[in-house]
């Protein structure tokens, strides 16, 4: 068996990062670093803009960058980092501070709910803690698995074509199986590089064997 040491390494990297939602995939560079909590307040929720600010004591390193055409979610960044940390967010409706990051696994929902990255508290003292708690650096393995292709998603696809062509061929030499008799006789036969049957009956039986193989 020959080892493919790309994909082992894709595999390694899926295994041991798991791939950050596209919504963190966005670059610091790309932020506005002009942005002022002072001079720029108009562009964020008053609340919203207390809460930036407890956040930025607690974290002197993180900066802020507003989101367009949202007065309630600010971006919370390192400028040291490719990618943002995550979002700062405030509930007008239910006055209560919220941070959404990759690392957050709130269980009380499903992992495709839009709640499940995110920690809520109306307490901004507690809010602020949670942020501190999910404010961190991008490991390797994230970056890493940016830039390849997901490799299980891959394996599954591949894994898909190479049984719907077992399954055309195995219907083409009218076999029901590769756990039968029949296949493993056949295979034996392919082994042996004897010759089996016309031609298209040849060529389908060597490339099932292959094929499964």
């Amino acid at each position: 068996m020959t080892v493919d040491m790309g994909n082992a390494v894709r595999l390694s990297i899926y295994e041991s990062a798991r791939k950050p939602e596209q919504k963190f995939w966005v670059r610091t560079s790309t932020l506005d670093a002009r942005f002022d909590m002072r001079e720029d307040a108009s562009m964020v929720h008053p609340a919203l803009l207390v809460f930036a600010q407890a956040v930025g004591k607690k974290l002197p390193h993180v900066k802020f960058a507003p989101m367009v055409g949202d007065r309630c979610e600010l971006w919370f960044y390192d400028p040291h980092q490719p990618y943002v940390l995550g979002t700062l967010l405030y509930d007008y409706h239910l006055e209560k501070y919220g941070v959404e990051a990759r690392g957050i696994k709130n269980e009380r929902f499903s992992s495709t709910h839009s709640e499940y990255l995110r920690l809520w508290s109306t307490n901004m003292s507690t809010a602020v803690k949670k942020v501190a708690a999910n404010a961190v650096p991008w490991t390797i393995g994230e970056l890493a698995s940016l830039s390849v292709k997901d490799y299980k998603s891959a394996r599954d696809e591949e894994l898909e074509d190479v049984e719907s062509k077992v399954a055309n061929l195995l219907k083409n030499l009218g076999m029901t199986g590769v756990d039968t008799q029949v296949f493993s006789y056949l295979r034996s036969q392919v082994k042996g590089n004897a010759r089996l049957g016309d031609q298209g009956f040849h060529d389908d039986a060597y490339e099932l064997v292959q094929t499964h193989e």
